[in-house]
C-alpha cells in the first residue's frame, strides 16, 4: 500500500452518504468563491445556511450547489486564479446589499424547502465619485416548499437563532 493512502486509494476522504431527508448545515471549509464577472450565471440549489465569516468586519456569504458549470475564485490573497468549476461543486456567495434577498429562501431551505437560484452579474453601473458596482440579476425558484415553520435569517446569529457561523462552532 502506497504511504499515505488507505486500501481504497480515498486518502481518508469519506464515500459515505447521510440517510434520506438529511441537510447540510455547516460550511464546506474550502469552497471556491463564485466570481463576479459579467455573464457568468450561478444556477445551483442553496444549501445550508447564511454563514458568516470572523473578518473584521463579519462577512456573511451563502453556499450554492451548482446545477451548471461557471468560473469561480480558487485559493488566497496573490494565490487565487480563476478556475471552471463542474456542476455538482459547491461554491460560495458572498453576500452583498443586492443578494440579501436571498436571505429570505435560506429561511425557506432551513425549514425544509429546495430553492433554486439564478445569479447574473450584467455589468457595472457607474456611481458618484469614480466608483462602480455590479447591476446582478437575483432570481430564485421554489421547488419544494417548506416542511416546517419558516423563521426568519438574520446575519450574525447562532445557528439556533437563524443564522450559522462557521467559526462559531464549539469543535
Amino acid at each position: 500500500m502506497a504511504q499515505g493512502k488507505d486500501k481504497a486509494g480515498t486518502n481518508g476522504a469519506s464515500s459515505a452518504s447521510p440517510p434520506a431527508g438529511f441537510r447540510r448545515i455547516s460550511a464546506v471549509r474550502n469552497a471556491p468563491w463564485y466570481a463576479v464577472e459579467a455573464g457568468n450565471a450561478c444556477h445551483g440549489n442553496l444549501v445550508g445556511d447564511l454563514f458568516t465569516m470572523a473578518t473584521n468586519p463579519p462577512r456573511d456569504y451563502y453556499q450554492v450547489e451548482l446545477l451548471a458549470a461557471c468560473k469561480a475564485r480558487k485559493g488566497k490573497g496573490d494565490d487565487v486564479e480563476l478556475v471552471d468549476v463542474p456542476a455538482g461543486t459547491i461554491v460560495n456567495l458572498g453576500e452583498t446589499f443586492q443578494m440579501r434577498v436571498l436571505r429570505d429562501q435560506v429561511a425557506r431551505v432551513k425549514a425544509g424547502g429546495i430553492v433554486h437560484i439564478w445569479i447574473n452579474p450584467k455589468g457595472k453601473i457607474k456611481l458618484e465619485k469614480g466608483r462602480t458596482m455590479w447591476d446582478i440579476e437575483v432570481l430564485a425558484n421554489e421547488i419544494k416548499a417548506p416542511t416546517s415553520k419558516v423563521q426568519p435569517v438574520g446575519a450574525g446569529n447562532t445557528s439556533a437563532e437563524g443564522g450559522g457561523s462557521e467559526d462559531s462552532v464549539p469543535f
